[in-house]
């Protein structure tokens, strides 16, 4: 704590004394306030706050324990140091039972003063450090929680209205964003299409291209854009964003799933103070579009017929088939999801989950097994060989493990869901079976 933010209230009815403490606690860089009528430093207590109260125990009327418990009984963190010449083991020991910080017998030496004053003063910063850090801490992980109870719902909406309602909601209401927005696809750009505490001029001008740059920062999938201000003179392409609003740090925060950009969410004018800092900040959003994601994997553009299956799966699956073809072999492709049914009581993270299911499915499935195209809640197996309908079964083996509390350690916590495709039967190559692991998934996830 830096001294020229260290309030100290300093209390004695001697003048001499009080005169000296003032003079040399303000020229060591503390704020301070001295007074010698204990009836109105009571008053001060109660109208302002101090890091260190300062006290003398012996005084007329009120005493420096009637100080003591002053500040005990406002519930004020301010550390006390009594000041005595009188100084007994009684009052020693009420003074400990009361959180006094430390006594200073009269007559004291200055510099003595000053470094009990200084360890204090850091006592009392390290406390509220450590406070804030638990507030942050408790809010972050009430937001996470959450959002963990709205995904395990978003899960199962497959209507692409239905599920930006519920997104905007658990904007606005469970993460209580003041000034946000939903870009989805719309053509070559991806345009406003929902938003909180934003005006109409700004969600029909601000829209986003993959690629094009946003004041020199490159607009895509990969990290979050932080805009130190959007106004009229934020340049989009090559062009100024033609609105009268003035923000101050926003974000762009991309929605991917699956190696495929599905849309971005916009954070604007962000309260940069507070207990969360700016990373903190980022986190956060990151784990918002990581769980809503999923959504958009499975509604998003889904009547559309101009969807490019390209991406990293279909080129894995592909090559797969190539292989399969040539030496004449049956490959079948696994898609599976772990979903929670609820929020598990002691917080096991989804990938903690898949990882234990992975180990799962290898342990039961036969046959040469890949386990690949790893996301934070599913994950594509390949297995070369096997039978499609004893794949299955095993499968619902499986599953039935799994909702008996194997991967979780809580019944019913979890489950999984899955899709399946075999070639040559199912497709003969990449395209025709991920339409058919697209039918096959239901509700789960849609790969595109």
């Amino acid at each position: 704590m830096e001294k020229g933010k260290v309030k100290v209230l300093a209390i004695d009815d001697e003048k001499l004394i009080l005169d000296q403490l003032r003079y040399f606690l303000s020229e060591s860089g503390f704020d301070v306030e001295a007074t010698d009528d204990s009836k109105y430093a009571m008053k001060l207590l109660e109208e302002r706050d101090f890091d260190i109260v300062l006290t003398d125990l012996v005084m007329p009327e009120i005493t420096g324990m009637d100080i003591v418990k002053k500040v005990k009984d406002l519930g004020k963190d301010s550390l006390v140091i009594i000041i005595t010449g009188f100084a007994t083991t009684d009052s020693a020991i009420e003074a400990i039972k009361y959180g006094v910080y430390d006594y200073v017998r009269k007559p004291f030496n200055l510099k003595e003063l000053l470094a009990i004053l200084n360890r204090a003063a850091e006592k009392l910063f390290l406390q509220r450090e450590n406070i804030a850090l638990n507030r942050k801490i408790k809010e972050m992980l009430e937001v996470i929680t959450t959002l963990y109870e709205i995904s395990s719902i978003l899960y199962q909406v497959d209507d692409l209205e239905l599920a930006k309602s519920m997104i905007m909601d658990t904007l606005s209401e469970g993460i209580k964003a003041k000034k946000v927005a939903l870009f989805l696809p719309r053509g070559e750009y991806f345009s406003i299409d929902g938003a909180i505490g934003l005006g109409e001029r700004f969600c029909k001008v601000f829209r986003l291209r993959e690629g094009e740059k946003i004041d020199g920062k490159i607009v895509g999938s990969d990290s979050i854009i932080v805009l130190e201000k959007v106004d009229k003179n934020t340049v989009i392409g090559e062009e100024k964003l033609d609105i009268d609003e003035k923000f101050g740090m926003s974000f762009i925060v991309p929605i991917k799933y699956m190696d495929m950009l599905y849309g971005f969410i916009g954070v604007f004018d962000i309260d940069t103070e507070g207990l969360f800092s700016v990373e903190d900040k980022m986190k956060l959003w990151n784990i918002v579009s990581t769980q809503i994601a999923p959504v958009f994997g499975r509604v998003v553009d889904k009547g559309r017929k101009d969807v490019h299956r390209e991406g990293i799966l279909e080129n894995i699956i592909q090559e797969k088939v190539d292989g399969a073809r040539e030496i004449g072999v049956t490959v079948s492709f696994l898609y599976v999801r772990v979903v929670p049914k609820d929020v598990p009581e002691r917080g096991l993270r989804i990938r903690q989950l898949r990882s234990r299911l992975e180990s799962l499915i290898r342990t039961k499935l036969t046959g040469e097994v890949e386990i690949v195209a790893q996301n934070f809640d599913s994950f594509l197996v390949m297995v070369s060989g096997g039978n499609p309908v004893e794949l299955e079964l095993k499968l619902e083996e499986i599953k039935g493990i799994v909702e008996t509390g194997y991967i979780s350690g809580e019944t019913g916590a979890v489950t999984f869901v899955y899709g399946m495709a075999t070639y040559p039967t199912d497709g003969l190559e990449a395209g025709e079976i991920i339409a058919r692991l697209e039918d096959s998934v239901l509700h789960s996830m849609v790969l595109r």
